[in-house]
């Protein structure tokens, strides 16, 4: 009995150490876990590398903290105005095209406006895609249609997440507020398009679905290009084609982007694009609705410098340059004497003709239409030349044969 009662005491000691045992390794994994995974060198490693391993994951997993404010770094002291605007400004002149292009490629779209804000307070952009007079350094009044592109890209990125709350912050925070409703943005192309199209999602509870000017973020990146292109002119194409024309569009094969409106026309050509931007009605094309004033008075003057018509037609050839020669008259035909060489023998053989055989009293010389007279064989001398009349009997005097004149008779 004694016997069994102290092997159950043993038995009973053992039980209770191995739990103990157990509840420490539980604790010591508890621990492990709960503990940092950046473990001191003198710990043996496992495998070669694992503490490095480690310590890599450690960094991983454990929370990011923002960084420290300013003022934390600097002090309780603030900076002095003009030393907080020169940090600022140099901040900023980091800033440029390179940074743009990276920020438009991941879909930074705010980051993408911010710059170009910057770059439209220095200067960098023509004040004139407005009709009205804006204030040539406030992006939002003089480039709306640069604004509403990259905000309303970011607002339909929030909205077709599903986070209605989110998105509809952001439209009365920064669309909205400097838009308000029933007012225009200065240019009818954007209230017609980009505007009319932001509201429109504004008012709809649904995850937006559809084609519309949002619907895909490259062809956003793309239309500020073609912004760009126009209104910035350190981005403005060289254009060495046969038309200048080709500055408010890119020659596709096939078709034609307009850099205006952002419509790509397959069927366009050289000719086509031109009734485009002019708005003309020959060949029926659909006229550019993003011609404001200033577009159109360039299009006018590039139109009368390579000969064309303010409506686009070709103009008229005129003779404008200086007054040439009168042409030279053909030559006469030659005269009688002078050039014919039959003429000219027959006067110089009758020349030695006297003139008593001659009926006219010119030079001497026997008439073209007469024919020679007639010559004595025996002699050699001429004959004089017989009457036209009839001749008279010969008379009995011996006068060596002469007729007599009808006057005699």
């Amino acid at each position: 009995m004694a016997d069994a009662s102290r092997s159950s005491g043993a038995g009973g000691g053992a039980g209770a150490g191995a739990g103990r045992r157990d509840r420490a390794v539980i604790e010591a994994a508890e621990q492990a876990q709960s503990a940092p995974l950046l473990f001191g060198e003198n710990r043996v490693e496992i495998y070669l590398g694992e503490n490095e391993e480690l310590q890599k994951f450690d960094v991983l997993i454990s929370p990011q903290k923002p960084p420290p404010p300013m003022s934390v770094l600097l002090g309780d002291e603030p900076l002095p105005a003009g030393d907080a605007e020169e940090v600022e400004q140099q901040w900023y002149a980091q800033l440029g095209p390179t940074d743009l292009e990276a920020c438009l490629r991941q879909g930074e779209w705010d980051r993408s406006l911010e710059i170009l804000d910057l770059m439209v307070q220095g200067g960098q952009a023509l004040n004139c895609a407005v009709n009205t007079e804006e204030n040539p350094s406030d992006i939002f009044r003089a480039h709306p249609e640069l604004v509403l592109l990259l905000r309303g890209q970011s607002y339909f990125d929030i909205k077709r997440q599903g986070d209605a709350l989110r998105s509809n912050s952001y439209y009365q925070k920064y669309i909205n507020a400097v838009y308000p409703d029933d007012t225009s943005t200065g240019s009818p192309f954007v209230d017609e398009t980009l505007m009319a199209t932001i509201r429109s999602l504004a008012k709809t509870r649904k995850t937006p679905s559809g084609r519309h000017c949002f619907s895909d973020g490259k062809e956003t990146c793309q239309a500020v290009h073609d912004y760009l292109k126009i209104y910035f002119p350190a981005f403005k194409p060289d254009v060495t084609s046969e038309t200048r024309l080709w500055e408010f569009g890119e020659k596709l094969d096939p078709g034609v982007r307009c850099l205006l409106c952002h419509h790509v026309f397959e069927r366009y050509n050289k000719t086509r694009f031109r009734y485009h931007l002019v708005g003309s009605d020959v060949g029926r094309q659909i006229k550019c609705p993003a011609v404001n004033n200033y577009i159109s008075g360039l299009v006018q003057k590039i139109l009368a410098d390579e000969g064309y018509n303010p409506d686009g037609t070709p103009r008229k050839a005129t003779n404008t340059g200086p007054t040439l020669p009168p042409p030279v008259p053909p030559p006469l035909p030659p005269s009688n004497g002078a050039t014919n060489r039959g003429a000219t023998s027959t006067m110089i053989s009758s020349a030695a003709i006297p003139d008593a055989v001659d009926d006219d009293d010119d030079d001497g010389a026997v008439p073209p239409s007469s024919p020679p007279p007639p010559r004595d064989d025996d002699t050699g001398v001429t004959a004089p030349p017989t009457s036209i009349s009839a001749p008279l009997p010969d008379d009995d005097d011996d006068d060596a044969g002469a007729t007599a004149s009808t006057t005699d008779a």
